[in-house]
């Protein structure tokens, strides 16, 4: 298995916030590669190395070297596998997505819809939904999912899910739990 997902359950009052807000422990989502892969995308290849993550992040979907990269140390990170493998093409297909991501801006709008007193004050569907240019943590890694042919979770749209609803899908299971540097 060269994919995992990694959850942060960060230590920022920024993390705090979200945690709150979603109900959670968790803040932050995350596609960790543990083997070296490489990835065809436009015909190209790009190669990643194992341990590298790529994360919707501030500032926008990033390719870190390390789970600890653009976190505090300390961080416990929870890393979830596939309880069925992927297939090598499935992890080709999920791995190209996110890097044909790369780049792509963070959505802070989005995020804003999860807080409590945002739903208690503008009704469904809000006006802040899905925007196609911006990406969320645990959007991305469902997107991601959903185009190898996987998705962790069904009957929902990927800009609907925070950090915590990923873990919960019946395709993976917790592996080991990790912390930043």
């Amino acid at each position: 298995m060269s994919i995992q997902l990694a959850n942060y359950a960060g230590k920022t009052f920024v993390s705090d916030c979200i945690k709150l807000a979603t109900y959670s422990q968790y803040s932050h989502s995350a596609a960790l590669f543990t083997q070296d892969m490489e990835v065809q995308v436009d015909g190209k290849t790009h190669f990643i190395a194992a341990g590298s993550v790529i994360e919707a992040w501030q500032g926008g979907v990033k390719l870190a070297s390390s789970l600890s990269e653009n976190h505090s140390s300390g961080t416990r990170v929870d890393l979830f596998e596939f309880k069925k493998h992927l297939t090598p093409e499935q992890e080709q297909r999920m791995a190209a997505f996110l890097v044909r991501r790369i780049g792509q801006k963070y959505a802070y709008l989005n995020v804003i819809r999860f807080l409590p007193i945002v739903r208690l004050i503008m009704p469904e569907p809000l006006p802040i939904r899905y925007n196609r240019r911006h990406v969320y943590c645990s959007e991305l890694v469902l997107e991601s999912t959903i185009d190898a042919g996987t998705p962790l979770l069904e009957r929902c749209n990927p800009w609907e899910v925070p950090p915590r609803d990923l873990p919960r899908s019946p395709l993976v299971y917790l592996l080991k739990t990790v912390y930043t540097q």
